[in-house]
């Protein structure tokens, strides 16, 4: 496929048109395919046939990551893939950085708050997910979409150290970690 081997495209915005080199350079409609691995993320279509060349168009569905590629409509040969993110995060940054000391019973029982700083700042909240390395420890609730980032909470469960962060659910993209002591 005459592309590069990533796309990045805007749900609900323009669509990416390409080409793919086909040998023998004729053949009839129907002979090759275009595959989009997940549709629901983005579809492929063909569009016009030249001598040697189909044109393809990748429409963005919704937030996510594909892979796209033509075939044979037998299956038995299968072009390059090229990869497709729609909403793509670019990075994660933690608003505080170093370390919280959260107490356990008392006065100073509680949580802490803050919020992850998402690139860019058109996202889909449903791709990131924060861990805790300890849950033993403290858990993470994630809470409401912020001004180009994304409100979360620890929770303290029982004395000891964590790191907690943030990532995309495909762990593509992972933010710095922040250590969390718990104190009985």
């Amino acid at each position: 496929m005459q592309n590069s081997n990533v796309v990045e495209l805007t749900s609900g915005g323009l669509s990416n048109k390409n080409w793919v080199n086909v040998k023998p350079g004729s053949f009839s409609d129907g002979d090759v395919v275009f595959v989009s691995a997940d549709s629901s993320v983005a579809t492929i279509t063909s569009g016009t046939k030249t001598y040697g060349a189909l044109w393809y168009e990748i429409t963005p569905i919704s937030s996510g990551r594909t892979v796209v590629y033509a075939q044979t409509a037998d299956g038995s040969v299968k072009s390059g893939e090229i990869t497709v993110y729609v909403d793509r995060i670019k990075s994660l940054e933690m608003y505080i950085s170093g370390t919280q000391t959260l107490t356990i019973g008392g006065l100073l029982d509680g949580s802490f708050k803050s919020w992850v700083k998402v690139n860019p700042m058109q996202y889909n909240a449903d791709l990131i997910e924060f861990v805790s390395a300890d849950e033993s420890v403290a858990i993470i609730a994630k809470g409401t979409d912020a001004l180009a980032g994304l409100w979360f909470e620890v929770l303290p469960v029982a004395p000891g150290t964590t790191t907690v962060f943030a990532r995309t659910i495909d762990g593509e993209v992972i933010s710095d970690a922040l250590t969390i002591i718990v104190k009985g």
